[in-house]
């Protein structure tokens, strides 16, 4: 009986540990955003991402990769009508989620910034301020031109 017990128990361990490592795996992949927006037309490719927006309010996530032949730069261009947004990225080179830039009404922005190796992830960030709305925006970020 005790013989029993012991494997039950160790039955249990092993399904409760499986279940845990079922669950993390693909945790990389996963998005979390949390925003709401009006005509947020969004355009995204390996290597780049646009947005256009009339209202954003919140947190958009999302990934790009740099070719895998060659070394690049981020470039991005950018306009806003009303409000604040907000910019990171973070990738292998960064440390962490780095500010990219920040906007606030009738601003724009056309620039280079951080080397990026061939073939690295990069990802992006939109945030606002809490409590500020972003409006009339149009935001684009690629590797490379």
């Amino acid at each position: 009986m005790r013989k029993m017990k012991t494997l039950v128990v160790k039955i249990v361990a092993f399904a409760l540990v499986l279940a845990l490592c079922i669950g993390f795996v693909g945790c990389d992949t996963i998005v979390l955003n949390s925003y709401a927006a009006t005509m947020f037309v969004r355009s995204e490719t390996r290597n780049g991402v646009s947005y256009s927006f009339a209202s954003f309010n919140g947190k958009y996530r999302t990934d790009i990769h740099a070719d895998s032949g060659r070394d690049t730069d981020i470039c991005y261009s950018a306009s806003l009508d009303e409000g604040e947004i907000s910019v990171y990225f973070e990738c292998a080179t960064s440390a962490g989620k780095t500010l990219l830039f920040t906007l606030k009404g009738g601003e724009s922005i056309e620039d280079r910034g951080w080397y990026v190796g061939a073939g690295m992830k990069v990802r992006i960030y939109l945030e606002t301020p809490e409590g500020v709305s972003a409006k009339g925006g149009k935001i684009k970020v690629s590797l490379g031109n």
